[in-house]
């Protein structure tokens, strides 16, 4: 590896980049002090960042990029796109890319209309440690994910049938102008108004023809939505996004046809709707294929989107001409509002990887709000005493006895000034948010303590070893539930070898641990023993599980492993905030006061 990597320096500096740009924790952690961290473009550091109940900034995260929700002045929702490596799955072309497609698609927006939203690209939009990243800005609104919408109308046949419609003539209308998303997936579509609007986020496999002069992605989208022969050599031909279209047309009218199937293939799982990758790869012993064909006896639309379907499956040449008809005319969508980039999931509450308090002190932004507040401090300081005397002398000169009260006033109105500038005070703040964090851990090591302990005691009681015919009965149950076919996509089993097994009654991996990995003769050495790996795999997964589900040392087991490792990313994190506790200059009201009558410059009085 030592040798490859001195022989490729274009490796090994790419792998630097990559370990030292900020992930998603980083950038979260960032924007918890948007003022400090943001650009001023389009009052970004102006903006309050939406935050879940603890108080940390909510985000959605993806494979190349993290999105935050952020309030401008005004009440101006906007979504925040970040990206969390350096040049996501294309080359070092990423922000003339990102630029280009910012370009495009305002121009595009009159035929388009924001089927694909514009974003403005943003350069230099954080700062993190010594580096600012770009970013794309777009506003953000609601929207409902494709799996999510279609879980809930899994009863509501026309909507579903509405849905279909518009999908496909969302694809007419993008191809009609040159355009291809790319990566036409459940992630990266949010449905409103019924089914009859969709819109369609995630820039980093679109196409339109502004960008012929860029490098294809590595990626070729979601793996099932797309053709199987399908590569990034296919980027940017006319068609690109309808095998995907077909897939979810053929979806949406097999649950609309059959609800049952939406329970019983569980939406693929959450990484498709109904359909796969090894179910494209061999139809004809898929069971999702099999239910769409005996449900479509009863419905000619459902018949021939399968149909059409499953014939793209089996031709390579039809990555991009499937063509799917509508069942009854349309009009073209309506311009729709714009939606943000979604991506998911959420990140883990307590797998924050945060940046320097002290980093901040070092930006320009940073200095400049010191120097208005030490202005504003100098200012009260001058002119609060000598007021304060005036207006005492007068209360008691001109008032007498009668309003002493105004003195008394008036000092709790300075004394609630000075709070306030103190309050305010920029280094107090990151101060207040460093103890705040420390707090916030400190009370999670005392919990997972307080847990560990009772584990502890779950650990030493005697191990209950679960009834044999209990585990063989999990077994059974579970195992019946994978289809044969998973293992074309699970451990690269021959399409064909899967199909001969179907016709010898062997379809799930149930009915081969039933034949206990023996296979019948003539079968592919190869293939066999990939199946006894990937049966032998699901059994010991399987095993574990359940006996983690019913011993409960062996489960506390697991637990006291996990606490184990967030308590060593706590220590660690925790020995960076004593450390930088220590390092932290004083903001204690005093040294407020004596930074505020200090003749030198404010800045040197912070020191990092």
């Amino acid at each position: 590896m030592a040798v490859l990597l001195k022989d490729s320096p274009q490796i090994l500096s790419r792998i630097q980049r990559v370990a030292a740009y900020p992930d998603a924790l980083t950038f979260r952690e960032a924007l918890q002090n948007p003022a400090a961290y943001l650009t001023e473009a389009f009052d970004l550091n102006r903006a309050t960042v939406a935050a879940d109940r603890w108080g940390l900034p909510l985000t959605y995260t993806g494979r190349f990029a993290v999105v935050f929700r952020l309030m401008l002045p005004g009440n101006v929702a906007i979504a925040l796109r970040l990206f969390t490596s350096p040049d996501g799955s294309f080359s070092h072309d990423r922000d003339a890319r990102s630029e280009q497609i910012a370009a495009s698609l305002t121009r595009l927006q009159g035929r388009i209309g924001d089927l694909i939203p514009p974003f403005l690209h943003v350069p230099d939009a954080v700062w993190v440690g010594d580096s600012t990243y770009a970013a794309q800005v777009l506003p953000w609104a609601g929207g409902e994910p494709l799996l999510r919408f279609v879980s809930r109308h899994a009863h509501d046949a026309s909507v579903l049938e509405t849905l279909a419609q518009t999908v496909t003539n969302a694809v007419d209308r993008l191809e009609s102008a040159g355009v291809t998303h790319g990566d036409l997936q459940h992630d990266n579509i949010l449905v409103g108004e019924g089914g009859r609007r969709i819109t369609l986020v995630d820039y980093d496999a679109l196409y339109t023809p502004d960008l012929s002069g860029f490098a294809p992605p590595a990626e070729a989208g979601h793996a099932n939505y797309q053709h199987p022969a399908r590569t990034p050599a296919n980027y940017g031909v006319p068609g690109g996004d309808r095998f995907a279209a077909a897939v979810i047309c053929a979806g949406l009218r097999l649950v609309a046809a059959e609800p049952g199937v939406w329970e019983t293939f569980a939406g693929s799982g959450g990484e498709g709707i109904l359909f796969t990758a090894a179910d494209f790869a061999a139809p004809e012993v898929s069971p999702v294929f099999q239910a769409a064909n005996s449900a479509a006896t009863r419905d000619d639309a459902l018949l021939q989107a399968v149909a059409e379907l499953e014939n793209l499956c089996h031709e390579p040449g039809a990555i991009t001409v499937c063509r799917i008809e509508s069942v009854a005319p349309v009009a073209a969508p309506p311009v729709l509002p714009a939606l943000p980039c979604r991506v998911s999931p959420k990140c883990a509450e307590e797998e924050i990887r945060p940046v320097s308090y002290l980093a901040p002190m070092r930006s320009g932004a940073f200095v400049r709000q010191e120097a208005a507040h030490l202005v504003a401090l100098r200012g009260f300081l001058l002119l609060a005493p000598p007021t304060a005397t005036l207006i005492w002398l007068w209360a008691w000169g001109a008032g007498g006895e009668k309003w002493p009260f105004l003195a008394y006033l008036f000092v709790l109105l300075l004394l609630t000034v000075a709070t306030f500038l103190y309050q305010t005070w920029g280094a107090k703040k990151l101060h207040d948010a460093l103890e705040l964090e420390g707090a916030k851990l400190r009370s999670a090591e005392r919990f997972d303590a307080e847990r560990e302990k009772q584990l502890r005691q779950k650990q030493a009681a005697p191990a209950a070893k679960p009834e044999a015919w209990r585990e063989r009965a999990h077994l059974r149950q579970v195992l019946t539930s994978v289809p044969l076919s998973r293992a074309i996509g699970d451990a690269g089993v021959a399409a064909s070898t899967v199909r001969t097994l179907g016709e010898a009654g062997i379809t799930t991996a149930a009915h081969l641990w039933n034949w206990h990995g023996f296979l019948p003769t003539g079968t592919n050495a190869t293939d066999a023993a990939l199946l006894r790996a990937w049966l032998g795999g699901l059994e010991e997964r399987e095993k574990h599980r359940f006996a983690c589900e019913n011993d409960p040392a062996q489960a506390a087991t697991v637990a006291l492993g996990k606490i184990a490792e967030r308590r060593a990313v706590r220590a660690v994190r925790l020995a960076e905030l004593s450390r930088e506790r220590r390092a932290f200059p004083d903001t204690s009201f005093a040294a407020l006061l004596r930074r505020g009558v200090a003749l030198r410059s404010p800045h040197r009085a912070i020191t990092v």
